[in-house]
């Protein structure tokens, strides 16, 4: 799942059911943003991409942001795609 795919509002957001819970004021609710870097200047770091996109989450609380990547993925044995985050507006 890309997160395009969440909504951007306050929501609940698990990754193989377990919530995303705030380090600093243990709360639930973040809103879920799709950010990009431009890698221009970084390029021994990533030398074959200019961009970079990354995924965060805004603790609606206090404020903390929760960097997190996507795990879902597709799984040859079953010949399914799991689906590792939902969202919970």
């Amino acid at each position: 799942m890309n997160i395009s795919n969440l909504h951007l509002g306050k929501s609940r957001i698990t990754v193989f059911d377990k919530p995303f819970i705030c380090r600093f004021c243990s709360r639930d609710v973040f809103i879920p943003y799709e950010v990009y870097l431009n890698l221009r200047k970084f390029e021994h770091v990533v030398p074959d991409g200019n961009v970079y996109g990354g995924d965060v989450a805004i603790c609606q609380h206090c404020g903390e942001i929760k960097h997190f990547t996507d795990p879902s993925d597709f799984d040859v044995e079953s010949n399914t795609f799991i689906w590792a985050m939902k969202q919970y507006l």
